[in-house]
């Protein structure tokens, strides 16, 4: 008995050492720590099941120990069986749910290989939000929904990006990149948004683990340089011109509008990166202009209801608003916008600043901003 014990103390000390590894993003060391703490704490619960009289609940908790590190490496037909040896015979009901849980991780693990050859990576996100719309695990459905929405288009769209694929607005956002959502806090209101990676790529020598963590970098950081007016380094960062334009707006639209939700905060980790974004409702970079000279160039807010007017080709549609008087606002969407911006809100009251710029007749309106208006009374 007393060999095992010091087998599982060293399988202990091992998993430490991995975990530390870890978290100072030491990869290749953290994978040799595990790979002895699993050897180690396996043997010690083989061993130790194997003696005349093996008591509960020491015996299920050697085998959940070893569980927990075979899901660390990835390695889930492993945990499977551990976890199954540990569940027989396993009186105590908390070890027991803890257990069978780890079996349906590991389940849905193997399963997201087998039918899609995906894998989760280790490129993650923690999206959370604030305010006083926000509760402890609550939070407004459609408060959440827009914000959270607008992220996972505009994560889409930087992997795209990375990809080197064209915008187009009426293609898929997917850009074949598979997003898990996981709860890391019981009782906060915060998510874990881990990125997909395919187990086999369709190209040879394709390194999508590269665009992944460039995904996740490129999204924190442009963010926060949003948040602080810093166009110019967001610019620095994406060149092409429609997914600097693409990017920028998403951003604004994520960004807090009240006290309903005053803060979203976007922590980006990879296994050389960690990184936070805090967005807030302080001022807006774009403001109502309105100038006493109607022959200049100037910007207003319209607040309304949205409806498509015309699509003369791609990148040239026309949208109307019809505002609280009755009046109707016409404006062109750039093709940056429409995809992602204004086509899920159609028929929709939203709060749009568009530019009216001068013509010899009347004037010509860019739509520049829109977002639905979730306060409406209307």
């Amino acid at each position: 008995m007393k060999r095992i014990v010091n087998t599982h103390n060293e399988a202990m000390e091992a998993y430490d050492e991995a975990m530390s590894a870890k978290r100072r993003g030491a990869m290749d060391e953290f994978r040799q720590f595990a790979e002895v703490a699993l050897r180690l704490e396996t043997e010690a619960a083989l061993n130790y099941a194997a003696t005349d009289d093996p008591q509960e609940p020491t015996r299920s908790i050697f085998f959940k120990g070893a569980a927990v590190i075979a899901m660390q490496l990835n390695e889930a037909a492993k945990a499977v069986s551990l976890a199954s040896q540990g569940l027989h015979a396993c009186s105590e009901p908390v070890l027991r749910n803890e257990l069978v849980g780890i079996i349906k991780q590991a389940h849905f693990v193997l399963t997201l290989a087998e039918s899609d050859g995906v894998e989760i990576s280790s490129n993650k996100f923690n999206f959370s939000i604030d305010g006083s719309d926000v509760g402890n695990g609550f939070a407004r459905e459609d408060v959440f929904k827009a914000a959270f929405d607008s992220f996972i288009t505009l994560v889409k769209r930087t992997y795209q990006r990375l990809q080197g694929v064209k915008f187009n607005s009426t293609s898929s956002k997917s850009a074949s990149l598979p997003i898990f959502v996981s709860v890391p806090i019981a009782g906060s209101f915060a998510v874990d948004v881990h990125l997909g990676d395919y187990i086999n790529p369709e190209l040879d020598g394709f390194k999508n683990e590269t665009n992944l963590a460039a995904t996740v970098e490129d999204v924190v950081i442009c963010l926060e340089a949003v948040e602080e007016n810093n166009l110019a380094a967001v610019r620095e960062r994406i060149q092409d011109d429609v997914y600097y334009a693409n990017f920028v707006a998403l951003a604004r639209k994520l960004r807090p509008k009240n006290e309903g939700m005053s803060i979203v905060k976007v922590v980006g980790k990879t296994k050389i990166f960690s990184q936070s974004a805090v967005l807030t409702n302080k001022a807006r970079a774009i403001q109502d202009l309105l100038v006493a000279d109607k022959k200049q160039e100037h910007t207003i807010e319209v607040r309304g209801l949205l409806r498509v007017a015309s699509k003369k080709g791609e990148g040239r549609e026309v949208v109307e608003i019809c505002d609280r008087e009755g009046i109707w606002h016409r404006a062109h969407v750039p093709e940056e916008l429409m995809a992602d911006i204004v086509r899920p809100l159609w028929d929709k009251r939203v709060v749009a600043v568009i530019k009216k710029s001068p013509r010899v007749r009347g004037y010509k309106g860019d739509l520049v901003e829109c977002e639905e208006d979730i306060f409406s009374s209307d």
